[in-house]
């Protein structure tokens, strides 16, 4: 029961930092650049996509995985107990919340 959930979970934190699920060393390999980048790089994508009007028949999707992906990445910011690896996440926050606020209220509503 708790064992397994803390064992998912941290499967989970690994790879949200991109730190192979088998890793043995001492001490990990410090992958913050890598981490927001490439979250940064996966977002852009996907708000760039849900604004296209040439891709209306997919927004229904990208919208669905926005939502999943910017909740995960919002529910492991705050589960972050480091205060220099949530200062990594302040341009990935920024990101995100200016691409939310370009969305027009009708697209939301």
């Amino acid at each position: 029961g708790d064992c397994k959930k803390k064992c998912q979970l941290n499967q989970k934190s690994k790879w949200m930092l991109g730190i192979p699920v088998g890793f043995k060393g001492k001490s990990k390999p410090n992958l913050l650049k890598q981490e927001t980048s490439s979250l940064a790089c996966g977002l852009r994508i996907l708000f760039r996509m849900y604004m296209d009007e040439s891709r209306t028949n997919a927004w229904e999707e990208v919208q669905q995985r926005l939502l999943n992906v910017c909740s995960e990445a919002l529910s492991y910011f705050l589960s972050l107990t480091s205060e220099s690896h949530r200062e990594a996440w302040t341009n990935l926050l920024l990101l995100f919340l200016t691409k939310v606020l370009k969305i027009s209220d009708e697209r939301v509503s």
